[in-house]
């Protein structure tokens, strides 16, 4: 670079004169180099001038021409060119009052002033020549500036025209491009703004703002500013959701039309709102089919200043539907006043392979945001678990069990609640689950049904359930038996939250032996109890449940291929076979008959198959063939001892 500097004066007349020439001065950044010159000349307090000054990097250059004389100063030129390319141009005429640093001063002079400062488009990647190399504009788009003052600093006049092109985030394609086009205008202490935002998918939002411009007096009674009047519409048309639904995160589909306005008037510092969202065929479909599509929705919400209402929601869910309403009270815009309510008919709780679930819901929910309450009721209708399962993997090699056991219950690492934030985690509860209807078992292993009768308190970060879920006439085919609950509990307790306590009785006949089955503890880690007539220890009862016999009776691989086969007969039997689902509503008529292959005769000890049927009380007819092609047929009245 080279820097050149003349100068001369006197320290005592506060004179100076001198001139200065700054060549190729280069300043070296990570997106480029930098250069700049610049010719200086000044006869001080007379006058001083800048001509030619030149900043360079890359393509980008921005020229000026300034001066200035006592009481004003003067931009002649200001450019920024791209290349060849004019993109910016601008001048300026400023008046000044004697003393630099009054503001006051400044803002009431009468002489007159100008600004001109006007723009092509300009690509907004422009910029990013300017800024680190890591953190360019997110947008693409240019932007055209037209802006021009005059009149006076005490009287300004101020015109201002901006033009957004074809905006677009460039991390979200799929968000439609936006063109804004904005409109101010300041003349005899007045400021108006107008606005039209407008896309490809949408039809034009509208904005139009109005309020007093009084610098000077702002300047002088800061607190007047305050009090200013201001007035703002915003309108926004029938907007299609559907263009929106590629924007919003694990959104498979969405429709319906959305209105809005919004009216502001009254002061800065109390204004007075008005406000309207309305949406009409509103549809919603999520990726997660656990979360029952929205048809058919409407909702209506109006606000003011003080207050914001729920006038309508009304949503239809694969064939339920909720109703809402309710008012937030904003007189305290900190802690707000909450009343809203919600009706739920036939609501989908949930809904997957397994279970469908419904129910008819009340809720309220009162109080401040800091102190909310949540009441009211669910009752559940129309509720089914269905699950069928393959006790025998058609298909698949079969093998004799290694060891038996009973189906393990799933432990919950963690039982507590999600996290919630503050307020909500202290909203309270106070509402009643119960069912209207049973929640009915079926499958192709049991039947039965369950009734709740529940409570729960608390608050929504710990609640604190009282009460019980029943299980009654569950009927559960084992391979070789049926397991029978007459009725069990799953007890629910505040001081167990949502961990309830489980007392479930259940018995089964084996072969000649009488099982019952005890579970009891906490969910989260249950214990069983088995025991037996004719006594049998635990490991013994397991092997008789899921094989039909015990320990002694697989140690003959005879034998266990005959336990083998009769579980095959007995899959087939009940319908799980895939000629058995055929022949299903027949062989259920069999269901209480027992069936024996490969059994010894307690006779003869001869292997035979047997079947076994009640007739009445404790009346069996039995019938059996042997391997030689012998029968016996007996009546029996079997005796139980205790």
């Amino acid at each position: 670079s080279d820097l050149r500097w003349a100068g001369q004066g006197s320290l005592a007349d506060k004179t100076h004169s001198g001139s200065c020439l700054i060549e190729a001065f280069t300043w070296q950044r990570e997106q480029g180099a930098i250069s700049a010159d610049l010719v200086a000349a000044y006869q001080w307090p007379q006058s001083a001038s800048i001509s030619d000054l030149r900043v360079k990097m890359n393509q980008q250059e921005i020229r000026c021409d300034a001066r200035y004389q006592p009481g004003s100063i003067a931009v002649t030129r200001l450019q920024h060119r791209d290349g060849n390319t004019l993109m910016i141009q601008g001048d300026a005429a400023i008046p000044l009052p004697d003393d630099l640093g009054n503001v006051e001063a400044f803002l009431t002079q009468k002489k007159p002033w100008s600004v001109n400062l006007k723009s092509e488009a300009l690509p907004f990647s422009t910029a990013n020549q300017w800024l680190p190399a890591d953190k360019p504009l997110p947008v693409s788009g240019s932007a055209k500036l037209d802006i021009a003052i005059a009149g006076s600093p005490a009287d300004p006049r101020i015109t201002a025209n901006c033009e957004l092109k074809e905006v677009r985030h460039l991390a979200k394609q799929q968000i439609a491009a936006a063109d804004l086009s904005l409109q101010l205008l300041g003349e005899k202490q007045s400021l108006k703004l107008d606005g039209r935002l407008l896309t490809t998918r949408t039809d034009p939002v509208t904005i139009s703002a109005s309020m007093p411009f009084r610098p000077q007096e702002w300047r002088l009674k800061p607190d007047s500013l305050k009090g200013e009047t201001l007035k703002l519409l915003v309108r926004m048309p029938r907007i299609d959701l559907a263009r929106f639904a590629d924007v919003i995160p694990d959104m498979k589909d969405l429709a319906g039309v959305m209105t809005a306005n919004l009216d502001v008037s009254g002061s800065l510092a109390e204004p007075k709102i008005n406000g309207e969202i309305n949406f009409d065929g509103l549809a919603v479909t999520l990726p997660d089919k656990k979360v029952p599509p929205v048809h058919d929705g409407s909702a209506r919400l109006t606000f003011t200043d003080k207050q914001a209402n729920l006038e309508k929601l009304q949503l239809s869910l694969i064939g339920g539907m909720l109703r809402g309403s309710g008012t937030a009270d904003l007189a305290n815009p900190a802690n707000p006043r909450l009343d809203f309510r919600l009706r739920g008919d036939a609501l989908p709780l949930w809904r997957d392979d397994a279970v469908i679930s419904r129910a008819d819901a009340d809720i309220a929910l009162a109080g401040t945001l800091d102190a909310a309450r949540i009441s009211g009721s669910v009752n559940i209708i129309d509720s089914l678990l269905y699950k069928d399962f393959e006790i025998i993997p058609i298909g698949k090699p079969f093998s004799l069990p290694q060891a038996a056991a009973l189906p393990a219950l799933d432990v919950r690492a963690d039982l507590a609640v999600a996290r919630m934030p503050a307020p909500f985690a202290n909203w309270t509860l106070d509402v009643a689950v119960k069912t209207a209807e049973p929640f009915l078992i079926r499958g192709n292993l049991a039947k039965g049904e369950v009734h709740v009768d529940c409570r729960i308190g608390g608050t929504l970060a710990d609640p604190k359930p009282n009460g019980y879920a029943e299980i009654r006439g569950l009927n559960a085919a084992l391979p070789l038996s049926r397991l029978t609950v007459e009725s069990g509990f799953a007890r629910l307790t505040p001081a167990t939250a949502l961990d309830p306590v489980l007392d479930i009785r259940g018995t089964s006949r084996v072969s000649n032996y009488d099982i019952n089955i005890y579970v009891y503890g906490a969910a989260s880690a249950p214990k069983v109890l088995l025991t037996s007539v004719p006594p049998l220890p635990d490991n013994e009862i397991m092997t008789l449940l899921a094989t039909g016999t015990t320990t002694q009776g697989l140690g003959d691989g005879s034998m266990a291929q005959t336990r083998a086969m009769q579980l095959i007969l007995e899959e087939f039997r009940r319908g799980r076979l895939p000629l058995g689902n055929r022949l299903a509503p027949l062989l259920n008529k069999l269901d209480r008959v027992e069936l024996a292959v490969g059994e010894p005769d307690p006779y003869s000890g001869k292997k035979r198959a047997s079947a076994k049927m009640p007739l009445v009380g404790n009346w069996f007819v039995t019938g059996a063939v042997d391997g030689e092609g012998k029968t016996r047929s007996l009546l029996l009245f079997q005796f139980k001892f205790r």
